[in-house]
C-alpha cells in the first residue's frame, strides 16, 4: 500500500531529474506566455492566446516579411521573424520595401529617400532605386508629377527626370550616369529622347 507522502516524494524526484537532464543538455525550456516587441504600435506586451493567436498576431504586423512558428509540447513556441527591408519612405512610419510593398513600422528611424509617388508605381520605383544605388548614386528624394514624370533628386545635385517608371528604360539611363554624378539634370523620355544640361 502506497502512502501519499511516498507518491509526492516520487513525483518531486522525477521532476528534479527531468530538470537536471534538460539543464545538462544545454537547454532550459521555459513556458511562453507573452511576447514583447517595440514594433507593436502601443509597445505593450502581447498576451499569448495559443498557437493560432500567435500566428494571427504575427500576420497583423505589416513589417513582417515572413515568420516561422514551431509549437513544442506542452506549451512552448519558437518564433523566427524576417522583417521587410525598407528602401524608401513614403510617409511618417510608412515605407516601401525592395519588392515594392508598402508597410507601416513604428518606433524605427531609417535614413531613406522620401518618395512622393503614386501607389501604382511602387514596384517599378523600388527596382529603379536598386538600379541607381548600384550605380553609386545616392537618392535624396523622388517626386511624381501629374504628367507621370518622375524626378529622382541625388545628393550630387543631379536630377533624373523619367517619363513613367518603366524599368526597360534603365538601359537608356546608362550613358547619363556620369552626368548625374556631376550634378546635371538629365531627361529620359524615350530611347531617342535623352538630354542633359548643367
Amino acid at each position: 500500500m502506497f502512502r501519499i507522502e511516498k507518491t509526492i516524494a516520487c513525483v518531486m524526484s522525477t521532476l528534479f531529474v527531468v530538470l537536471i537532464l534538460l539543464s545538462s543538455m544545454g537547454q532550459v525550456v521555459l513556458p511562453t506566455y507573452s511576447l514583447w516587441s517595440n514594433q507593436v504600435d502601443d509597445g505593450k506586451a502581447l498576451a499569448a492566446s495559443g498557437f493560432g493567436g500567435w500566428k494571427a498576431t504575427l500576420q497583423s504586423w505589416q513589417w513582417v516579411d515572413k515568420f516561422y512558428l514551431k509549437w513544442t509540447f506542452p506549451g512552448y513556441v519558437q518564433i523566427q521573424i524576417t522583417a521587410k527591408q525598407p528602401v524608401l519612405k513614403i510617409a511618417e512610419d510608412e515605407y516601401i520595401d525592395e519588392k515594392g510593398r508598402s508597410f507601416k513600422q513604428t518606433n524605427q528611424s531609417y535614413h531613406l529617400p522620401l518618395a512622393q509617388i503614386d501607389r501604382s508605381a511602387y514596384i517599378d520605383i523600388s527596382h529603379w532605386v536598386a538600379y541607381l544605388q548600384q550605380s553609386e548614386l545616392m537618392i535624396d528624394r523622388i517626386t511624381q508629377k501629374p504628367s507621370n514624370i518622375i524626378d529622382f533628386y541625388f545628393s550630387t545635385g543631379g536630377i533624373l527626370s523619367l517619363y513613367g517608371a518603366d524599368t526597360n528604360a534603365q538601359k537608356w539611363v546608362l550613358p547619363v550616369l556620369l552626368s548625374l554624378k556631376n550634378g546635371q539634370h538629365c531627361y529620359v523620355y524615350s530611347k531617342d529622347s535623352i538630354a542633359c544640361h548643367g
